[in-house]
């Protein structure tokens, strides 16, 4: 840690994106960030159970995850890594802010977009959603992972100044989904064999760009990483400022979901339904005149 103060600004904001940390500000602001993120920047140290949410209303995913146990430090590390996806869904949370609506609260497909426009003007209160996100929550936690990701919500879009009301309602669900975790592990903490989920934040733009990353040799070795340091000629840059649009997303976890990138998937034949729908291509559409 003492030893970040002597590298360069582009190595330490490499490091700071390779471990999913800040990668932006002044040389100092990096290593600071970099000594206290590293700390909790650690692998799984042993066999764990990941959930991962992708926030929305109509759209609320989650994923489940099974990791198994690392190999000991000495062992060589394997070429690809293992994970069994025991659960891969999505909710319509629009029939639970109305309850005995015809809307469906557990769907694979796209429902009627005019339904949201009959709800009631009180379906999106604090305490009609709030009921909602217990609701969610306690059903997630029925997987008993160890580690819950939320997908971390943005208050604008495209850099517009304007900010939707459909973006508010999201975003006031993603943080009572976090006041309902974060109270249960409150409340159970002293309960016998009771193993707290650890909960962390994603942002799905440094995602997206550690994932393509890989796809354009980005990624580099910590050894690698420190030779282009000392090489004053080197043009690695520390962050891409490039956006990664969503294509290039869904093309990276459809190689996953084939066997490719490095990644083996354990698909439990719960989630094949889903895992077909997502790896079958699509004809695009053309819109008439």
């Amino acid at each position: 840690m003492a030893q970040l103060g002597s590298l360069k600004s582009r190595t330490l904001q490499r490091m700071a994106f390779l471990t999913g940390l800040p990668s932006t500000g002044t040389k100092d602001e990096l290593a600071t960030t970099l000594r206290s993120g590293l700390p909790r920047s650690r692998l799984l140290a042993q066999p764990s159970r990941v959930l991962s949410i992708d926030m929305g209303i109509r759209n609320l995913a989650y994923c489940v995850l099974d990791v198994a146990s690392p190999q000991s430090s000495s062992a060589p590390a394997p070429s690809t890594t293992s994970l069994r996806v025991r659960e891969w869904r999505r909710l319509d949370l629009l029939g639970r802010l109305v309850p005995g609506s015809a809307a469906n609260t557990d769907c694979k497909g796209g429902g009627d977009d005019s339904f949201s426009r009959k709800l009631p003007a009180n379906a999106f209160t604090p305490s009609v959603m709030s009921k909602v996100a217990y609701g969610v929550t306690t059903e997630l936690l029925e997987y008993k992972p160890t580690t819950v990701l939320i997908e971390r919500q943005r208050f604008r879009s495209g850099g517009g100044s304007a900010i939707q009301e459909w973006t508010l309602r999201v975003n006031m669900l993603e943080s009572m989904l976090w006041a309902c975790l974060q109270a249960h592990n409150a409340v159970n903490v002293s309960t016998k064999d009771y193993l707290a989920p650890s909960l962390h934040e994603v942002s799905p733009a440094l995602v997206a760009k550690f994932w393509t990353a890989g796809t354009d040799n980005e990624l580099r070795t910590a050894t690698r990483l420190l030779q282009d340091d000392a090489d004053s000629t080197s043009t690695a840059t520390g962050n891409t400022a490039r956006s990664v649009d969503k294509k290039a997303k869904i093309a990276v976890a459809r190689g996953w979901l084939k066997g490719e990138g490095g990644v083996s998937l354990q698909l439990q034949p719960e989630v094949k339904s889903v895992v077909d729908a997502f790896t079958t291509a699509r004809r695009s559409s053309t819109r008439k005149k």
